[in-house]
C-alpha cells in the first residue's frame, strides 16, 4: 500500500514525458491550423532580437530556422576573460539547438490583443549542454583565481664593476625587477554562466550586430590583498655606498674607490602606486658618483690662500681678469717648476690685454698688460702660506698699495719672471678668479703637513730707501705653539 501511495503521488518520467509530447502536439496542430488559416503573427515581435513581427507562421518558420541554421549551429560564442582574452564555445561542443516550434507558438500568443512590442527570449526554446559551459567556466576560473603571494624581487643582468678605474660603456647597470603580490581571489562562476545564457537569450540580435561574444563576465572579489612591497627595506638591501679616492700617504699613490649603486626610490614609489596585482614593474639600477675621484684625489686640500684688493680702473682689471684666466686651472706635478712668463704669455692686445699703469723700475708707465703684477704677487704670496719652494722672486722698485712690503713680486715679459717649484709628493692646482673687488688665488693640493704658515714682515727706513723684511712662521697644527721663525726675503723699495 505504501508503494503504491508512493507512485500516485510522483508520475513517472514516462507519464511526464507523454504528457509534454501530447502538449507539443496540440500547438502545432494549433500552429498548422493557424498556418492553414494564413494567420500571421502580430507586428513587433521579436524572438531572441530577430524581428517577424506581421510575417505569416510560415514565413517566420523559415526565418527562425534560417537564423538558427547561420548563428546557433554555426557561429562560434566568444568569452572574454579578465585579460583580454577570449574563450570560444562551438556549436558542436555546446550542442545548442532552437526549437522553432515552440519559439513560434509563444511569438504567436503575444501581441494579439494590446498591440505592443514584444520580445520572445530564446532561452525557454534552446536546448544546450549547460554541464559543458559550466565545465568551461571552471576550468577557467581554476586558473584565473589566486592565491596570496608576497611581493617578489630580483635583479636582472650581470653585476656590476663599480671600481672606477674599471669603468667602460659595456660595464652597464642592472635592472630591479618588482613584481607586485598577488591576493586570494575567488570569481563569481554563476554570474559568468548566466551572462552566457543571457547572450543566447538574444543571440541572433548580438550577431546581427557582430557582436557574437560575452563581454568580461568574470566577477573577482579579493578575499585577502598582499602587503606593498616595503621599497625602503629593498633600496637598502641593494644600495651600495660610493667609496672617495684617496692617498697612501707612505707610497704617495692613489688608492682607487668605486662608484656607488642605487635606484631612484621616489621614481620607483611612483611605479608601484601605478602597478596592478602581480604586475612587473623594471626599476633601472644607477651609479652614484663619488665625490672624489680621478685627479680631484690630489686636490681636495688647501695649502694657501691670498687676496688683495684692486681699484676701480677698467682696464687694468680687465688685465687681472685675462691674468687669472691663463692661471686658474694650472696642474704642476711634483718636482715641476711654475713660470708666471710661460704660463701667461707675452701681454699683447691680440692676448686680450689693455693699456694700463705699471712700475718700470721707478715710474709710472702705461703698458699692454698693466696691473698683472697684482696677480703676480698674489700667488707668490699663496704660495709662501703653502710653503713652496720659490725659484725665483724679484720685488718692485717701490712699494704697492694692494701688499705689503715684501710680500710682492713683479714681473715683465722682459724679465724678471716669477718662478716656484712643487716641492710636495703629488700634483697642486691653482685657482685663480677676480671677484668681490680682490683678486683670490688658492693653491690645491694633499696637505702633508703637521704645521701651518703664517707671515710676518718688518721695515726700516734709510735715506728714502724701505728696507723690508718677510718671515716665514710655522705653527703646530694641533697645539698652535711656534715651531720656527726664518728669514724669508729681504725687500728694498725707494721712496721718492
Amino acid at each position: 500500500m505504501k508503494l503504491f501511495l508512493s507512485k500516485a503521488k510522483h508520475p513517472s518520467r514516462r507519464w511526464l514525458m507523454g504528457l509534454g509530447l501530447l502538449l507539443l502536439a496540440l500547438a502545432l496542430t494549433a500552429v498548422m491550423i493557424a498556418a492553414a488559416l494564413g494567420s500571421r503573427l502580430a507586428p513587433h515581435v521579436r524572438v531572441g532580437g530577430l524581428d517577424i513581427g506581421g510575417q505569416t507562421l510560415q514565413e517566420a518558420y523559415h526565418t527562425l530556422k534560417k537564423a538558427s541554421e547561420e548563428v546557433l549551429e554555426s557561429t562560434w560564442l566568444e568569452v572574454e576573460t579578465l585579460d583580454g582574452s577570449t574563450i570560444p564555445f562551438s556549436p558542436a561542443e555546446t550542442k545548442v539547438s532552437l526549437n522553432c516550434f515552440s519559439a513560434l507558438w509563444e511569438a504567436y500568443q503575444v501581441g494579439r490583443v494590446d498591440g505592443k512590442s514584444h520580445s520572445i527570449w530564446l532561452q525557454e526554446h534552446l536546448k544546450l549542454d549547460e554541464g559543458y559551459i559550466r565545465q568551461r567556466i571552471d576550468l577557467y576560473a581554476d586558473d584565473a583565481e589566486t592565491e596570496l603571494t608576497p611581493p617578489q624581487v630580483w635583479m636582472a643582468g650581470p653585476a656590476p664593476d663599480l671600481e672606477i678605474e674599471n669603468q667602460s660603456s659595456e660595464n652597464r647597470p642592472q635592472t630591479l625587477e618588482l613584481t607586485m603580490g598577488l591576493p586570494t581571489t575567488r570569481i563569481d562562476r554563476e554570474h559568468a554562466f548566466q551572462q552566457i545564457l543571457a547572450l543566447y537569450d538574444c543571440a541572433f540580435s548580438a550577431a546581427e550586430e557582430g557582436h557574437y561574444r560575452v563581454e568580461n563576465p568574470f566577477l573577482v572579489e579579493i578575499l585577502e590583498e598582499p602587503e606593498m612591497p616595503d621599497l625602503k627595506a629593498i633600496y637598502d638591501e641593494y644600495y651600495i655606498p660610493p667609496v672617495d679616492d684617496s692617498l697612501n700617504m707612505e707610497k704617495y699613490e692613489v688608492i682607487p674607490g668605486a662608484f656607488g649603486y642605487h635606484f631612484d626610490l621616489e621614481k620607483a614609489r611612483k611605479q608601484v602606486d601605478q602597478a596592478g596585482f602581480g604586475e612587473t614593474i623594471y626599476i633601472p639600477m644607477e651609479w652614484i658618483e663619488p665625490d672624489i675621484f680621478g685627479d680631484g684625489v690630489y686636490f681636495r686640500d688647501v695649502l694657501g690662500y691670498c687676496e688683495t684688493p684692486h681699484t676701480q680702473d677698467e682696464n687694468r682689471n680687465n688685465n687681472l681678469r685675462v691674468a687669472c684666466k691663463s692661471l686658474n686651472g694650472v696642474v704642476l706635478q711634483p718636482g715641476e717648476t711654475f713660470s708666471y712668463n710661460e704660463t701667461l704669455g707675452q701681454r699683447t692686445k691680440e692676448n686680450g690685454y689693455l693699456r694700463a699703469g705699471a712700475y718700470s723700475g721707478w715710474e709710472l708707465v702705461q703698458s699692454y698688460g698693466g696691473g698683472i703684477c697684482q696677480v703676480s704677487s698674489t700667488v707668490y704670496c699663496a704660495t709662501l702660506y703653502a710653503d713652496l719652494e720659490i725659484v725665483h722672486r724679484v720685488n718692485h722698485g717701490m712699494k704697492v698699495g694692494y701688499m705689503e712690503p715684501g710680500l710682492d713680486a713683479t714681473v715683465s715679459w722682459w724679465g724678471p719672471d716669477f718662478q716656484f717649484r712643487n716641492n710636495t709628493h703629488f700634483p697642486i692646482k691653482l685657482a685663480a678668479e677676480v671677484s668681490d673687488d680682490h683678486v683670490k688665488i688658492t693653491i690645491l693640493g694633499t696637505e702633508e703637513r703637521d704645521y701651518y704658515v703664517e707671515m710676518e714682515t718688518e721695515s726700516s727706513v734709510w735715506d728714502n730707501v724701505l728696507y723690508a723684511r718677510s718671515y716665514k712662521c710655522k705653527y703646530d697644527r694641533k697645539t698652535g705653539e711656534l715651531i720656527s721663525r726664518d728669514l724669508e726675503a729681504r725687500s728694498n723699495y725707494a721712496l721718492y
